[in-house]
């Protein structure tokens, strides 16, 4: 007869004191907790059985459910080797897809995570942190310790994915640029955005501009003052919000990817553009945010500067200097990687730092850009007429100045004037909107602002970057 466990041991020894009336059934029932019926069913079983009717019926008998052992070892296996790092339900998904073995999302957690501590991927961090315990009490070394200390030293420990280990200082100033914008109230009772770039090696602020809210334009500013004083850099650090992601759903497609826009930029003039979603990955710009925010505000306050247009001058022309005399390493040609501009390519930043938006000719020989109404000129003045629905590319210059590119063939935009006077006719107005020669050059037609072009160009960086809109769907 096989011998009874700890639990069957303990029925049968109780059963037996209330059968010979050692004990009272209500004493013998507190003691086991069973319903009366369960009571005298056992009572039944050791006047017919005696010890032998306390052994589970189950004992010693396999499952019908029983999972082969060589196909457990099998989970295991195939996750260390040929499916690492694939989330649970992935990895059950691609074991039936891959492999025709079915097994429930259970299994796979017992085998993985319960018996051999592999966390998923997706595991949140009170399961990380329960697991971290249980590998290290298997350990030799902490058989000593007590639960308290385990616990402390698990809560300590978090896994390499969750952290965010101190990066290495740049050797060179113009190796990394850590651009951010942070809001505050830095004059008068309106909260503006101070758009901010911080070299990372010689902790130098590269260029700062203030804006109402966080913009492409607030940033075009900062590369400027960048690429005229310093040059080229190798690289961008910035976050992954606001316009570096897309904007309301109710703006056009072509005006929200201001990501793309920016991105689109640096990969003409061959700037690395590095995202992150945390601030440990450009510590400079976030600790100088607070400098700023301090010290700035109180500038302004003393200057009675109350104008944004008063403030950015205050910061471009006084503050930033003073700020890198105080706080930075001096930039030089021998500390520095920055690839100096011609006087040529500084000239061409005016159309690289553009915003490019897709429009279409209307009935009217207009388009339609930012709620205003702009017509075609040539280069003599003369208005150029399209097609109804005939697309083209706006082009909204550093400098303000609005373009139209029509194939390989590149226009001034001007905002359609006023209704005619009283005494004015139609042919008189045409007449004189014609003489009316615009002054601003044109700039030469590009490839990459040709509207083909651009909708490649933008929907490499998008699927680089894993951003999708109407305009740049995801195939």
């Amino acid at each position: 007869m096989e011998k009874l466990n700890m639990k069957e041991k303990k029925n049968y020894e109780v059963i037996k004191k209330w059968n010979e009336g050692l004990i009272t059934f209500k004493s013998a029932q507190l003691k086991l907790g069973y319903s009366e019926q369960h009571m005298y069913r056992l009572k039944k079983l050791l006047k017919e059985k005696d010890k032998e009717g306390f052994i589970h019926g189950n004992r010693g008998r396999k499952p019908k459910i029983t999972i082969d052992q060589s196909l457990s070892n099998n989970i295991v296996l195939y996750y260390r080797t040929e499916f690492q790092g694939f989330n649970f339900n992935h990895y059950k998904y691609m074991l039936e897809k891959e492999k025709n073995i079915k097994v429930s999302y259970t299994k796979i957690y017992n085998e993985l995570t319960v018996k051999n501590g592999i966390l998923s991927p997706k595991a949140k961090k009170s399961t990380r942190k329960k697991y971290k315990k249980m590998l290290l009490l298997r350990k030799k070394e902490n058989k000593t310790k007590t639960e308290k200390e385990i616990s402390k030293i698990a809560s300590h420990q978090i896994a390499l994915e969750d952290a965010t280990p101190r990066l290495p200082k740049p050797l060179y100033a113009g190796e990394n640029i850590e651009l951010d914008a942070s809001e505050f109230i830095f004059f008068g009772n309106v909260k503006t955005h101070l758009h901010l770039s911080i070299d990372a090696s010689t902790n130098s602020c590269t260029g700062a501009y203030l804006d109402y809210q966080e913009t492409l334009k607030g940033y075009y500013h900062v590369a400027y003052q960048i690429l005229t004083k310093y040059g080229i850099p190798m690289k961008f650090t910035t976050d992954g919000r606001t316009i570096f992601e897309y904007m309301s759903k109710k703006m056009k497609s072509d005006e929200k990817a201001y990501f793309t826009q920016f991105k689109h930029a640096c990969n003409t003039l061959g700037i690395d553009l590095k995202v992150t979603s945390k601030s440990q990955k450009k510590p400079r710009v976030e600790k100088y945010n607070q400098t700023f925010q301090d010290r700035l505000s109180h500038e302004l306050r003393y200057k009675n500067i109350t104008t944004i247009q008063g403030a950015n001058e205050y910061l471009i022309n006084t503050f930033i200097p003073e700020f890198n005399k105080l706080f930075a390493t001096e930039i030089t040609n021998k500390n520095s990687v920055f690839e100096k501009l011609s006087k040529q390519d500084i000239n061409n930043l005016n159309y690289i730092l553009a915003t490019l938006s897709i429009r279409k000719f209307d009935s009217g020989n207009s388009i339609n850009y930012k709620g205003k109404i702009y017509l075609p000129y040539s280069k003599d003045g003369k208005i150029v007429c399209y097609r109804n629905k005939t697309e083209c590319t706006v082009i909204e210059a550093y400098d303000g100045n609005l373009y139209v590119q029509v194939y390989n063939e590149i226009f001034i935009l001007k905002e359609l004037q006023s209704s005619l006077n009283e005494n004015e006719s139609l042919e008189d107005y045409f007449e004189k909107i014609n003489n009316t020669k615009p002054k601003t050059a044109l700039p030469k037609p590009q490839s990459n602002w040709d509207k083909d072009n651009l909708d490649e160009i933008f929907e490499g960086i998008n699927k680089e970057y894993k951003i999708y809109d109407n305009h740049n769907p995801k195939v």
